[in-house]
């Protein structure tokens, strides 16, 4: 077998191969946004078609992993030893972006990022437990992706509204990419380490 043949069968997603990339016929951009679509958003659209409320966790779940991946992107070199900064560094611009879009309108503090970060990293990832400061609104009492709970106190998330928010963030966030040239240079790096390169260790 050929090595562009080989290349050919090693994918990214269903609609991307490896010689796509090699032979620019798709950009770095495009499969960037092709990958959160397929490997995130799809497949939490379909837990939530299903209208079955114990699916929102996980739906939940899958959407965390953006965060420590984006972060990475922002800052143009990988999380190795620095899990939290990075995660948190991406949380915050994430919020960031809903302020501006108006679907954030809490005052916070630091501690914030700090019992986000914990929730997603040491209890749902680690341990598959729940936290006091963070609760699935699984009754969409509010239709915002992150709202306060007046109830016990805390945050809510409605995981569909936060699943398109991530899914406009990540689209918002090429937009950017393709009109500053420090956080394109990050992207590409990131790309081809997080990305390229592994796909073309499957090709050898």
């Amino acid at each position: 077998m050929t090595s562009n043949s080989m290349n050919r069968m090693v994918r990214l997603t269903s609609e991307i191969t490896l010689a796509d990339l090699e032979n620019k016929q798709v950009s770095y951009e495009k499969a960037f946004l092709s990958q959160v679509e397929k490997w995130l958003i799809k497949p939490c659209e379909r837990l939530l078609s299903k209208q079955d409320t114990d699916y929102r966790m996980s739906v939940f779940s899958i959407l965390l992993m953006y965060f420590e991946t984006h972060g990475q992107y922002l800052e143009g070199k990988t999380s190795q030893g620095k899990s939290k900064d990075f995660f948190i560094k991406s949380l915050r611009e994430f919020i960031e972006f809903l302020r501006g879009n108006k679907l954030f309108e809490e005052e916070i503090e630091d501690v914030f990022f700090d019992n986000f970060y914990k929730f997603a990293r040491c209890g749902l990832f680690h341990s598959t437990s729940m936290s006091n400061h963070f609760l699935i609104d699984c009754i969409n009492f509010s239709e915002l992706p992150i709202s306060k709970n007046p109830i016990h106190g805390g945050f809510l998330i409605n995981v569909d509204s936060f699943k398109d928010a991530i899914w406009d963030y990540a689209k918002n966030y090429i937009e950017k990419v393709e009109n500053d040239s420090q956080l394109k240079k990050n992207f590409n790096l990131i790309f081809e380490t997080l990305i390229l390169k592994p796909l073309k260790n499957y090709s050898s």
